[in-house]
């Protein structure tokens, strides 16, 4: 029996996944704890071998601000598989919308603080310089063992990413795809910061904090577009297309279609937006008699994997 501490709702039934979404979690839950872990020895590395180098130290904090969107998703996603219960009637599904805003807001903050330095160093016209350094008895350009940092923290994130973004599309999971986003940004914002260590290496001064300047707008970027999209998920913007933001899910014409042709109903209202990997919301027709509003819910779930708890009514 509930005490007078616990509110008086009805959580919803569980809702599971099927089996093949359940495996792409998974899977992407295996990326993630890689990605972790690979990146904890990319921040020791380039810690390490960081020096005076502006776009060096640009990556270092890029890749710190990397482990943010691995670690929500994998949070994210164990909440909202968290069954509802009566402080939660509708459940955590959202947890993963919490967790894309999260990764967006990593992202942007990186390109913003990336920018800040790098557009400093150039009007303040800091001048690194590298210098020799004694690696097993022997006397090396600096440059070289920052080359070797960078090399090793940009490559594994071009196959990451690509992978992550394509468990992304198959999940409908705006955080995978951001964090898909982040990874492009760590290879990025490697080639820039090899290119300005080579420019000191030639005595170009300028090189170093204008190809960190140059990422750094990049980032910018996708995390102002990111961003927006998590802002707009959460205030129960209409489904969007995944990457393409800008034009509706073809969910939403596909009902339409499916209520109005092949079952022969007039639809007078229907809203739909995101809970995390679902879509839920409301539908209302013109009254019939051949199909009770419940079955008609069912139905329309039952075909639409992705509609979850859709309330119907008759007008």
């Amino acid at each position: 029996m509930m005490d007078s501490r616990t509110p008086k709702l009805t959580p919803l039934e569980a809702f599971k996944l099927e089996d093949d979404r359940v495996e792409f979690i998974r899977q992407a839950a295996k990326l993630e704890w890689w990605t972790i872990l690979f990146m904890i020895t990319v921040v020791v590395f380039m810690y390490l071998t960081a020096g005076q180098s502006e776009s060096m130290k640009t990556a270092l904090l890029e890749d710190v601000l990397s482990l943010i969107p691995p670690a929500a998703f994998l949070i994210g996603s164990r909440m909202a598989a968290r069954e509802p219960d009566h402080w939660f009637p509708y459940g955590y599904r959202r947890a993963t919308l919490v967790a894309y805003l999260a990764a967006s807001v990593a992202l942007m903050g990186l390109g913003l603080f990336a920018f800040y330095e790098s557009s400093s160093s150039l009007i303040s016209g800091s001048r690194p310089t590298l210098g020799l350094v004694s690696v097993f008895g022997y006397e090396i350009w600096e440059g070289w063992l920052m080359l070797m940092a960078i090399l090793y923290s940009a490559v594994p994130p071009v196959f990451l990413g690509r992978k992550k973004e394509a468990l992304a599309k198959k999940l409908e999971d705006p955080t995978l795809s951001a964090d898909a986003a982040t990874n492009r940004a760590d290879w990025l914002t490697g080639l820039a910061a090899a290119l300005g260590v080579l420019g000191i290496g030639v005595g170009w001064w300028w090189a170093d904090a204008t190809m960190a300047l140059m990422i750094s707008i990049d980032i910018v970027r996708d995390g102002t577009v990111y961003l927006r999209n998590a802002v707009g998920a959460i205030m129960d913007k209409a489904p969007s297309q995944m990457g393409e933001e800008h034009l509706p899910h073809p969910i939403i014409e596909d009902i339409r279609k499916y209520v109005s042709q092949d079952l022969g109903l007039e639809i007078v209202e229907f809203r739909l937006r995101s809970i995390g990997l679902f879509f839920t919301g409301y539908l209302s027709v013109d009254r019939v008699d051949s199909i009770e509003e419940e079955e008609l819910a069912d139905m329309i779930e039952d075909k639409f994997h992705l509609i979850h708890d859709l309330n119907v009514a008759y007008r």
